[in-house]
């Protein structure tokens, strides 16, 4: 679009406005009759595995759909029954499914997935927190689904509201049962304001009764009692726990080894004074601010680094001091993280990767003969 200004010699001007006019073109399919044409969709299948055919071989469309949840690979039950055996009584961990689950998964679906959720939230939180906090979720999920439903039953006409937000979060919580939604934060998010809504409006305005004193004094006792248990586990174990929060190890093309921490990953070293070393580089990722991560040793913040891509920033910790446990802690934060595409079995999945650490050497104040100084140490 382009503009003339034209004047004459009174003064007097005006401008005029140019602009290319493009005529459409209507393109309209037909068949050979002139007919319009319109799309069909279809599923084509086997003969042998149309719906009369299946029905024929299983019997019942309740036998059917027993056969179809055997058969999906997904719906692990074994996977999730060998993590349960290993923790029976406060599971593996709050999010550990995911990261465990290769673990205990049958070596044909670990050649397929690598790594892979339980398919079913109820399950998944059986196994993460144990048959303790599996019952505390449906304690949690249940009884206000209930409330929810007599209150619509009783509740006179025009309640609609109350009406649909039952009839949403009953829905949402049935897909549960074959799938793992609330990992989600995006479908997360709106399923609990929805339930909280619902429970809230529902929830009658009554005193606080004996039951729900005992239910609550129970729950508390459950707390503290895993609180304690992992605590004096944690206190009188002589065998080093697993690294968390890294992924597998790789290898640079420089011959480098290294493993991909996410945003928090923790090693543990000897409890004797001595020396960590270790080796931290950035990735190629594009980030709007510095990669810092944090070196805390035993719940002290050691070092705050900024790592950088290309060389590699090497960091030498010493500790002084003892500790009661045979090893000690050691905590690295990063300020961000990206996700990366990575080959999982035979699919494609995201993982979260902050900064990349190679070896973490340790070695004990004798090993140096007395000659070397423990720096960053109080």
């Amino acid at each position: 679009m382009g503009t003339i200004n034209i004047a004459n010699s009174a003064g007097r001007d005006a401008v005029v406005t140019t602009e290319s006019v493009r005529s459409a073109i209507k393109v309209r399919w037909v068949d050979e009759k002139g007919r319009q044409a319109s799309s069909v969709r279809f599923v084509k299948a086997a003969v042998n595995r149309g719906v009369d055919a299946l029905l024929e071989t299983h019997g019942s469309l309740g036998s059917l759909a027993q056969a179809l949840l055997d058969d999906d690979p997904e719906i692990c039950r074994e996977t999730t029954g060998r993590m349960l055996a290993s923790s029976p009584v406060f599971g593996v961990g709050v999010g550990r499914y995911f990261d465990r689950s290769a673990e205990f998964m049958p070596e044909e679906l670990r050649g397929i997935y690598g790594n892979e959720n339980a398919h079913n939230y109820f399950a998944q939180q059986f196994a993460e927190l144990g048959p303790v906090g599996g019952l505390l979720f449906i304690w949690l999920i249940i009884p206000p689904m209930f409330r929810a439903w007599r209150h619509v039953r009783t509740a006179q006409e025009g309640d609609g509201a109350i009406l649909g937000l039952l009839a949403g979060t009953a829905t949402y919580v049935i897909t549960c049962i074959t799938g793992h939604p609330l990992l989600v934060p995006e479908a997360a998010l709106p399923f609990w304001a929805a339930f909280g809504a619902l429970s809230a409006s529902t929830t009658p305005n009554t005193s606080t009764t004996t039951s729900r004193r005992r239910a609550a004094a129970i729950v508390g006792l459950f707390i503290a009692a895993g609180m304690g248990q992992a605590v004096l586990a944690y206190s009188r174990t002589t065998v080093t726990p697993a690294d968390k929060g890294f992924h597998g190890l790789e290898t640079t093309d420089d011959g480098m080894r290294f493993r991909w921490m996410t945003r928090h990953a923790v090693t543990y070293v000897p409890a004797t004074p001595g020396f960590v070393t270790l080796h931290l580089r950035a990735g190629d990722e594009r980030a709007l601010r510095p990669l810092v991560v944090d070196i805390v040793i035993d719940g002290r913040v050691m070092e705050r680094r900024e790592i950088r891509p290309g060389p590699w920033t090497r960091i030498d910790l010493g500790v002084r001091d003892t500790v009661r446990t045979p090893f000690r802690r050691v905590d690295l934060r990063a300020n961000q993280e990206w996700t990366q595409e990575v080959r999982l079995g035979r699919r494609t999945a995201r993982r979260p990767i902050s900064a990349m650490v190679g070896e973490i050497v340790w070695t004990p104040l004798e090993a140096t003969g007395g000659t070397r100084d423990l720096p960053g140490s109080p």
